[in-house]
């Protein structure tokens, strides 16, 4: 995962004054996919270090759905933020379910607490893990048929 770092953010004032973490420019896109999902997971899972993950075989599916270490570790995967402050994201969690089907080979849909992440407001791209990859490698792909 090139250009992924812990320091890669700085702070922006909004108009009432409050300070809210941003991605540093300068991101690649696996950096800038990656900041905006753990935004997304500061903001599901508060103040936790760590969420637990589990992979779902017959959904083709990641699902974030514990805050901390979660257990049985045979089930359950922990996973690291990167970006300790990352605050501000352009992705949520849809109220939509997972979606039936493959986002094609050696991708997984990913959940959180069993909903899709989606890319963009009007919901026409999700997010979706890279399984053939060594490390956490995530991208934005319309969702299958």
């Amino acid at each position: 995962m090139t250009g992924v770092g812990a320091s890669a953010g700085e702070a922006a004032s909004t108009k009432k004054g409050a300070v809210v973490a941003v991605p540093k420019t300068g991101l690649m896109e696996q950096g800038r996919f990656r900041w905006n999902f753990e935004a997304v997971l500061h903001r599901t899972f508060l103040d936790w270090s760590v969420v637990s993950m589990r992979y779902l075989p017959k959904r083709a599916a990641v699902d974030f759905s514990c805050g901390g270490y979660c257990g049985p570790k045979s089930r359950y995967q922990v996973f690291d933020f990167i970006f300790t402050n990352a605050r501000s994201a352009n992705f949520h969690v849809s109220r939509r379910t997972a979606f039936a089907g493959s986002f094609g080979t050696y991708r997984a849909q990913i959940l959180v607490r069993g909903h899709p992440v989606a890319c963009n407001v009007r919901e026409t791209k999700f997010l979706f893990e890279f399984r053939d990859s060594a490390a956490f490698s995530v991208g934005c792909s319309k969702p299958p048929a």
